[in-house]
Parts: structure tokens; sequence; C-alpha cells
């Protein structure tokens, strides 16, 4: 007879009794000393609510449980629980034996380290997805290498109960490092719960072995149990975020493969990047595809893919043979429907949409090649389709595993399968995807939602796009608003950025056409191209703007600059402005970036931004190799969009007086500007050095009253509207000053309230 493989490994797991979980930090606080039976009472600074009762102390016992009433009674005489007289917490109820001659110590602590704070965050989020929670108070016990009544010293256990409050919310965690006995010598089993202490309200977690808790969990990470335990009763644990599934659900599911896929027709087509499918292929490999694949990309190779429509909540070399189901459906439930359409709206405006069915297939506690079942990830994609247009969902509820014995690490990504239009989740191919159930892109923890639009706006010499040349800056005639002022025209430079007097720069760096790629360039009034940039920046900016023309800026495949030989990396990536005549926005788009210098330039290269009339805006990943990150990351939720409102307050220019005679100037001092007729009252913020130079000094200022004319005085501006300005003045004692300033502003009938930034003259 064939042996039943995943027997052997169940087995062979639970003949150990040590799991991996990673115990908060402790053996620096109180202990209750070498003892049997004692405990210590602590005063609580934030209430720890516990079965809808506040209580202000907890007594800290040597057998295995914390309490709220009857403190300092630590005996653990039946019944260990229910019982009607003390609320128990208790990690591991059981006749623990500390004495001298026996074994172990039990510590304790109150916490408010930031990084244990924030360790107990991350698990409870991970857990339960409770953004809106953040403990400020930790109750840390540690039963460290404890042994058992009487002086058994042979096995020892170590295990910790965490409690996690904020005045409102409570969570107490247990960690199981090591289990090796469950019985003291009289025979008495041990117990794990809660209990109200009203002999009526009580939970006791379904474990059937007390020996295995190092290697079980309610959270799917061995060793770890979280609990809410603030509310009228106790749950099993966490609710899950995922659409109903399994056979319950009306499912149907992949037989058990290590690599297998099952056509599914459609009722509801799926309209992704401009395309159409009325089926798809379910694969085990973690990905729904419009081409059978089978298992010939069992390896994840990373994003774009060929052979059409490749969604991938999670591909990887996913094995059910020994653990796991692969299910799917295609369903039009209301409520179901409705909880997809406030999903999404989440992270799209969606005024108009609204789904008619959804396709859901659910990974759920699938197992990796080759038959392993030590660790296990559950996951979803739902495709919501409706009057020809489709959104897709990915649901993360526990990510244990990221790669196969033989196989790259997994990938999240959608691909439309032209080369163009596609996308990774930031960290994908990497350790990253193991947080993806705590990771988000429209702030719900486990839940990412993407619209199957087109990435990039059409390019190229089909479009009727100028063909740009190497060391060539053309002059582009557009009409942009900015700052109150109109720009007449641009130039698009070969190095990845347009110029309106400053650069708007999607990858500012030394791009080189002559080794590889083009850039592309056009203004368009297009009305397809016009619609979908007024809905992604009504959707993004939640506004309603019309944009009439649009600066469509591609650098398509572009090389750089080489000495040594060219190693093939390109980068593909655009620059749209839209304008209605009176405001603008812009959207940067990055396809591929696989380089982020030349061989000339490697420090700070390559630069992503704009700068314009004092306004100066630097994404993050600027100037440092993780600029090639930025197909994967946003400021607006669509992985590779960035998207800016353009400034639109006033610009002006004036020579303008400033006058000082306090000797150095210090933060509360005054001075007077003349600006255009108009006295002006500046008092100083707020002082500081500039680089080295300790005669150099930057100044914060805010206006003070500001006079329109001698007769008539404006009202005193509000802090909260003090703009900042940065002065380079020189402390010579009583030195008059005189500045060319440079300031932006709004102008409110006669009265200007403005910032000025000013430079020696």
């Amino acid at each position: 007879m064939k042996p039943n493989l995943c027997a052997l490994l169940i087995a062979t797991a639970l003949a150990s009794t040590a799991s991996g979980i990673s115990l908060y930090s402790y053996g620096t606080g109180a202990n209750l000393g070498h003892t049997d039976d004692g405990s210590s009472i602590l005063l609580l600074p934030v209430d720890i609510i516990f079965y809808n009762t506040a209580y202000n102390q907890v007594s800290i016992c040597n057998n295995g449980k914390l309490s709220f009433t009857f403190l300092g009674l630590c005996t653990v005489s039946a019944p260990y629980l229910p019982n009607s007289y003390q609320a128990t917490i208790g990690p591991f109820i059981a006749d623990v034996d500390t004495t001298p001659f026996a074994s172990g110590i039990v510590y304790y602590e109150l916490s408010t380290v930031p990084t244990l704070l924030n360790q107990a965050k991350n698990q409870i989020l991970q857990a339960y997805r409770d953004d809106s929670f953040s403990p400020t108070l930790l109750v840390i016990t540690t039963y460290d290498h404890v042994g058992y009544y009487q002086l058994g010293t042979d096995k020892l256990n170590t295990f910790q109960v965490v409690i996690a409050t904020n005045g409102t919310a409570t969570y107490a965690l247990f960690l199981y490092a090591n289990i090796q006995w469950i019985t003291d010598l009289s025979g008495e089993a041990t117990k794990v719960g809660f209990n109200k202490g009203d002999g009526i309200d009580y939970f006791l977690p379904p474990i059937a072995n007390p020996a295995a808790l190092p290697l079980t969990s309610n959270v799917l990470v061995p060793g770890l149990y979280v609990y809410r335990i603030d509310g009228a009763s106790i749950p099993a644990g966490p609710a899950s975020i995922l659409y109903p599934y399994g056979v319950a659900a009306g499912d149907a599911s992949l037989p058990p493969a290590d690599a297998s896929s099952v056509l599914v027709a459609l009722q509801q087509s799926i309209n992704l990047y401009g395309s159409s499918v009325s089926s798809v292929y379910v694969n085990t490999d973690g990905f729904i595809s419009a081409a059978n694949l089978g298992g010939s990309v069992s390896n994840p190779t990373g994003f774009p893919t060929a052979n059409g429509l490749f969604i991938a909540p999670f591909w990887a070399n996913v094995d059910t043979t020994c653990a796991g189901k692969v299910y799917y459906r295609e369903t039009n439930d209301s409520a179901l429907l409705q909880r997809a359409l406030a999903e999404i709206r989440r992270g799209y405006a969606a005024d108009s949409f609204s789904p008619a069915r959804l396709l859901v297939v659910t990974w759920a506690q699938v197992g990796y090649y080759n038959c392993q079942l030590d660790k296990t990830n559950t996951f979803q994609a739902i495709i919501a389709s409706g009057g020809g247009t489709s959104y897709v969902l990915f649901i993360y509820d526990a990510m244990q595993w990221m790669n196969g014995d033989s196989s790259g690490v997994g990938q999240t990504g959608i691909s439309a399968g032209d080369g163009t239009n596609y996308f990774s989740l930031y960290g994908s191919g990497t350790s990253s995807v193991l947080s993806l159930p705590i990771q988000s892109n429209v702030a719900k923890s486990g839940l990412f939602v993407f619209a199957g639009t087109a990435k990039m706006y059409p390019f190229g010499v089909s479009q009727s796009d100028t063909v740009g040349v190497s060391g060539n800056s053309p002059s582009v005639s557009f009409s942009f608003p900015h700052h109150n002022l109109i720009s007449n025209f641009c130039y698009v430079y070969e190095a990845g950025y347009i110029s309106f007097g400053g650069p708007f720069a999607p990858y500012w760096s030394d791009i080189d056409i002559s080794v590889a790629g083009a850039y592309y360039y056009r203004t368009t009034t297009k009305a397809s191209l016009l619609q979908r940039a007024s809905a992604e920046i009504d959707s993004l900016f939640s506004v309603t703007f019309a944009p009439t023309t649009l600066l469509i800026a591609t650098w398509n495949n572009v090389g750089y600059s080489n000495v040594n030989p060219y190693n093939g990396n390109i980068n593909t990536f655009q620059a749209v402005v839209a304008t209605d005549g009176s405001s603008s926005y812009l959207i940067y788009l990055y396809n591929t970036l696989q380089w982020y210098h030349s061989d000339y330039s490697v420090i700070n290269s390559p630069q992503a931004g704009y700068a314009i009339d004092g306004t100066i805006l630097t994404i993050p990943q600027s100037g440092s190799s993780d600029a090639i990150s930025l197909t994967s990351l946003s400021n607006k939720h669509i992985p590779g969009m960035f998207s800016y409102a353009v400034p639109a307050t006033s610009l002006f220019y004036a020579k303008d007086s400033m006058s000082h005679s306090h000797g150095a100037m210090h933060a509360g001092h005054s001075f007077k500007a003349k600006h255009a007729g108009h006295r002006m009252d500046y008092k100083v913020k707020k002082m500081g050095v500039m680089g080295t130079d300790q005669s150099n000094k930057v100044v914060t200022v805010g206006t003070g009253g500001v006079h329109v004319d001698s007769r008539q005085k404006a009202d005193q501006q509000d802090a909260n509207e003090t703009k900042q300005a940065a002065a380079n003045l020189k402390t010579s004692p009583s030195q008059k000053m005189s500045f060319r300033c440079k300031g932006w502003g709004k102008k409110h009938g006669r009265q200007d309230k403005m910032a000025l930034n000013c430079v020696l003259e």
C-alpha cells in the first residue's frame, strides 16, 4: 500500500512542540520569584476592558493565569474554567511550580515601549485588521522555562500572555514557544481560555491537544493566538474579510494537484485593458488567465506576461496535493454585489458602475511544491463586471509561504498580455508578499482594488506623435495655467522631463535614445482621451474636472548613456498634463523601470517630481536606486501612477525693502517691508542655521498686519494661513537690508496675503 504522505508529515510535525514564534522581550521587569501559587497585583494606568467591564488592576498568577477579581487568589483547584467567582485570562492554567528546587520563573511588566506597542499593533492588525487600534499599554507576562508541581523539572514550558489596551479596546495575545508538559503529577489537565466570573460567560478555544499549541494558531501564525476580549463575548478568532467560499457557498473546485486548470464559461464578460473575454482558466498556481497555461508557468517569472489577460493575486508554485483547495464560482448574489461595489468605491468613484456578476476564486489554505503543508496561504481574486467595465479585487487572509521548493518567490499583479499594460504590487517577488494581509491600496488591510484601464495613454507615430531627436529639446505650443499665470509653450527633453520654466520630471535621468528607445510628444483634444483623463482625475481628487487639452510625453524603452557594454535595460514612462484653461493636473505613469543611473551619473539620479514658481515636490524614491520601484508604487492607490493638482495660487515679483535694526535677528523680532506700494509688517517665527556658515540664517516669517493704504487696516492674518518663506539674512548689528523677493499668495479684494522668498541684494 502507498504510504499516506500527508499523514506522515502531520505526525512528524506534532512530534515536536517548539515553535519559531518570537516572544516579546522580557527578563528586565519584575518577577514572582521562586514560588508555588505566588501572585502579584499591578495597578494599571490604562484600563483593561474585559467582558464589557473596565479594570484598573490585575493579578499576575504563578499558575498560568491573570485575574481581575479575587485578586491574589492563585490556586488552581477545580474547576479551573468556568467558575463563578474570578474573572480570568488563562493562556495555560496548570499547577506550575517555580520553587527553588523546581525550575523557571515568571516575569511581568507594564510596557509603553514604542517598539513593543508597534509589535502588538502589527500582530493585531494582521489578525483582526483593526486599522483603528493603537495600544497605549501592554501587560507582558512571561512564563520562562517553568516546571510543574511537584518539583517537575524534566519537562519545561515557555509561553507568554500580552494584554494590549488603549482604555477602550483590549486584545489578548497568547504566545507559545515551547510546551513539554500538559499535566502535573496529579494528572490534572491544562485549561486555556477566558472566564467572566459570573458562572455563565466563558470561552474555551477549540484546542484538541495543548501540547500542540506551539504548532497551531487561530490566526495562521504557529504559536500565536489573538483574541479581542473587551466585548460581551469573546470570539474564537478574527472575522475573515474573505467573500464566502467553499461547497456551502456553491463553489466548484479544482482537483488536488501540483498544477491544474479549469475553463470557466462566464455569463458576464470580463472587460479589462480594452479587451473582453467570455471565459477564463482558473489555475492552481494562483492566477486566472485567458489562455490555458496549465503547469507551464509554475515558476513565476514576473511581469509583463504574454498570452492575453493574466490576473495573479499570488502567482507561485502552489501544490494542493497535500494541503488546501482552489474554489471558484460566478455569482449574482445581491448582497455580494453591493459589498463589491462599496469596496471598489473605497478607491474609485465608479459612480456609473453597477456590477452584474462576480467571479469569486479562492485559494484556501493551499500548500506549496513539493507537497508541503507546514505553511499555507489563503487568498482570493474577485472580478466584478457589468456594463462593459470590470474591476479586480485581491484579498489576502493569511500568507505563510512565499515560494515552492524549486521556484521563485510569488508574484502579484495583472497583465493585459500586450507587453504594455501591466503592473505588479510593490514587493512582488520578494519576502514582502508575506505582509500582504496587512497591506492595502484602499485603507483596508488585506484588500487591494484595481480598475482594468490601460496604464499608458496611447502614444507613438500611430497617434500622430512627434518623435523626439537625440540632443534636441523641442518647443511645444501648449497653454498651461499655473499660479494665475499662463505659459503658452514648453520644452520636452530627452532626459525625461518637460519644462514650463521649471522641470516637470517623471524620471529626469541620463537618457540616451541613441542607445535604445525613443521619446514622443503631442498635444491632443481627442474626446476619448479627455474623457479618460476627466474620469481619472475626478476619481483621484474628488472633483468635477473637464479638461480641454492634454499634453502627452512618452519615453519608450529608453536606454542610458554608457561607457561599459550596454546591458539592455530599458525604461518606459509617461507624463500627462491636463488643463481646462483655468486649472491643471499632472499624471506620471511608470510602465517599466529597469535602470536608475547611467555609466556617467550615479549620484542623485534619477529625479522625479516637479519644481515651478517656488513650489517644489519630490517623489520620495527620487535620487536613489528605489526609483525603479515607482512602477509598483503610487500616491493615489494605483500602482505605477502618481498624480498631482498643479498649484493655482497667484505669483508676482517685486523689489521689496526690509529694515531691521535690532542687532542679530531672533525669533520674535519684527521687520517691515514695502511691497507694491503697500506697507507690510513681518515677524520672525523661527530661526535656524543653514549649512555650517553661522552668519547665514534660515528664517521662517509670517505676515502680521497687512495695510492696503494708510487709511485702511486689513484683518490680522490667521496663523494657520501663514505661509513659510526662507530668507538668507546677514546678522550684522543695525544693518539695513534690501531684498529681491519672489512671493506667492492670494488676493482678497484689495488685500494681498502672501509670503516672500527673499535674497539679499
